[in-house]
């Protein structure tokens, strides 16, 4: 009697996609909690192409515009650095190891604590600690956040120059997004079933906005901003309180 022959089960697109990734990623993807699973599912379905989708997930959407369209400065010209991301959108160029803007400077300013840092380091000068999560960068980039994000309005984007009026509030959030656990800075990130992009900043427990029991910061550039920020989050479900007085 002949035996069937088995059949090899066929790859998803997510599979596919996800052999393009570093080996230290498909490691650990089995893992993954379910709802980060979910946020790379979601990149794969809207990644036209492979390489995209390594950008997505290597790189992330502009903290700035929240656009997908992004790479790593590796291969650009004049810049060649992996830890620099570039958005194709609004030009702008960010460090991917504390997510902070770089402006005029040839280099991301955290380096400059990096290498004042009494910590041991290996022969590279790693330390081994990730920059986003060095208590002396968080404090840092905490300052740096305040300043840069309280020029752009966290729902139409617009920016706000210096000398207009800006109003900033804080939110107590329900259940926080995936992307903003365990961080701090300014993030540009889609928020409710709507997937509305809204810019806003995490405070590290130490800012005394925490007193207030906010878990984020929005600044907006008029107040009908501030009340379509405020009517959205209700309607999604998003937020039990917001808070104006904060400082």
């Amino acid at each position: 009697m002949r035996k069937a022959k088995s059949k090899k089960k066929k790859k998803s697109e997510l599979d596919e996609l996800i052999d393009f990734l570093p080996e230290e990623f498909r490691n650990t993807w089995e893992r993954m909690p379910d709802d980060m699973k979910e946020y790379f599912v979601k990149a794969a379905e809207e990644s036209k192409t492979p390489e995209e989708f390594i950008s997505r997930i290597m790189v992330g959407c502009c903290p700035q515009c929240g656009s997908p369209e992004t790479i790593s400065c590796e291969e650009v010209e004049e810049i060649e650095d992996p830890t620099v991301g570039i958005c194709k959108t609004c030009g702008l160029l960010w460090c991917l190891e504390c997510q902070a803007p770089i402006e005029d400077e040839e280099e991301c300013l955290h380096w400059d604590i990096c290498r004042k840092c009494e910590k041991s380091k290996d022969l590279k000068a790693d330390c081994g600690e990730v920059a986003s999560e060095c208590e002396k960068v968080k404090k840092w980039f905490e300052a740096k956040s305040i300043e840069v994000t309280g020029s752009i309005c966290s729902w139409c984007g617009k920016k706000i120059p210096e000398d207009e009026v800006r109003f900033v509030f804080g939110a107590k959030i329900k259940n926080m997004p995936q992307e903003l656990k365990d961080k701090c800075g300014r993030f540009f990130i889609p928020f409710g079933k709507s997937q509305k992009k809204i810019g806003v900043i995490v405070p590290l427990p130490s800012w005394k906005i925490k007193k207030h029991n906010c878990d984020i910061i929005f600044v907006a550039c008029s107040r009908d901003c501030v009340g379509t920020i405020g009517d959205y989050f209700e309607s999604e479900g998003l937020s039990s309180e917001f808070v104006f007085d904060l400082f």
